[in-house]
C-alpha cells in the first residue's frame, strides 16, 4: 500500500510535521512510517566511538519514537503507523527503509527558522534534493491540516521541465483532489508579447487537469510568489530543488513581509532523479 515517511529528530516542530504526516494518511487511506536517526560528529581521533555510546543513544531514541508512534496511532485510529530507529544521517535511513518497503509517496520534514531546528531541516533537504527520487513536503510550525485546494507551482520558464517532474506534480495534486496554479514571474518592463512561453512539457503533462496559468511582473521574484499565494488563498507552494536561495529566504523571519502571511503553507520540493 502507499505510504508516507514522515522524519523526525524529536523537537516540537518535528513531531508537528508526524502528525500533520498522520493526519493526511488518514485522509487519503495511505500508511505512514516514522523515522529517526542519529549520528555523531566527526572525530579527530582515530579511536572509535564506544559501543555503549551507540547503544544507549539507540535505546533512548527507540523509547522516544515508541511513545510518538502509539501517540500518534491513539490521535488516528485506524491508521497503520510503523517506525525505524536507524544509526547514520536521515537520507541514509530514508534509503534503507525505501529498499525494504518501496518508496514513499513524500518524504515529509517540519521546517522551522528557529535553531532547534532550521539546521537540521535545511542540511536533511540538500541531502534529499541530492540522493533521493521523492519529492519532499516541509511543514510549518503554524500549519494546520486541512483539505489542500489550490498548489501554487513556481515555474521558471528557463527551465527543461522533465515529464517525472510534471507527472509527479500531476499524481499528487490528483492525490490531494487540488488545482494546480502555474505562476510564472516576470521583471517589470518586459512586454507581453516578450514574456516566454511555459515549456511545451509543462502544459502538455498537465493538460486535462484543472490547472490555471497565472504571469506575475515583480523585481522581487521570491516576494512575488509569496504574495500571489496570499492573496489567491494557496494551500501549498511547489518549488523546483536547486532554488536553495528561495528556499533559505522562506525559511529566515528577515524575509519580506509577505511572508509572515503565509508562513503556515506546507512547502512542496521537486527534483528530478538524484544528483540532477
Amino acid at each position: 500500500m502507499a505510504y508516507l515517511i514522515a522524519a523526525t529528530n524529536f523537537t516540537d516542530v518535528s513531531e508537528h510535521a508526524v502528525y500533520y504526516a498522520a493526519g493526511l494518511a488518514t485522509m487519503h487511506h495511505l500508511e505512514l512510517a516514522i523515522l529517526h536517526s542519529f549520528e555523531f560528529p566527526a572525530m579527530v581521533s582515530d579511536m572509535p566511538l564506544p559501543a555503549s555510546l551507540i547503544d544507549d543513544t539507540r535505546q533512548d531514541a527507540e523509547t522516544k519514537i515508541n511513545v510518538l508512534s502509539d501517540a500518534v496511532s491513539a490521535t488516528y485510529t485506524g491508521l497503520k503507523v510503523s517506525h525505524s530507529v536507524g544509526y547514520g544521517s536521515m537520507v541514509d535511513a530514508v534509503e534503507r527503509y525505501s529498499l525494504d518497503h518501496g518508496t514513499p509517496l513524500l518524504l515529509i520534514l517540519g521546517n522551522s527558522n528557529t535553531t532547534e531546528n532550521a539546521s537540521w531541516f535545511f542540511s536533511t533537504l540538500k541531502a534529499a534534493a541530492l540522493r533521493l527520487s521523492q519529492p519532499v513536503l516541509a511543514i510549518p510550525p503554524e500549519a494546520a491540516l486541512q483539505a489542500v485546494r489550490k498548489i501554487c507551482f513556481a515555474a521558471d520558464t528557463s527551465h527543461a521541465f522533465s515529464t517525472k517532474v510534471i507527472s509527479t506534480l500531476a499524481d499528487i495534486a490528483t492525490l490531494l483532489g487540488c488545482e494546480i496554479h502555474v505562476l510564472n514571474v516576470q521583471q517589470h518592463g518586459i512586454p507581453r508579447e516578450e514574456v516566454p512561453e511555459l515549456p511545451v512539457g509543462l502544459l502538455s503533462g498537465l493538460s486535462g487537469r484543472e490547472a490555471h496559468y497565472h504571469v506575475a511582473y515583480a523585481d522581487d521574484t521570491d516576494g512575488a510568489i509569496l504574495q500571489f499565494c496570499s492573496e489567491n488563498q494557496v494551500d501549498m507552494l511547489a518549488v523546483l530543488k536547486g532554488n536553495y536561495s528561495f528556499l533559505e529566504n522562506l525559511l529566515h523571519k528577515s524575509h519580506t513581509k509577505a511572508l509572515s502571511s503565509t508562513a503556515t503553507i506546507p512547502l512542496l520540493i521537486l527534483h528530478d532523479e538524484p544528483g540532477i
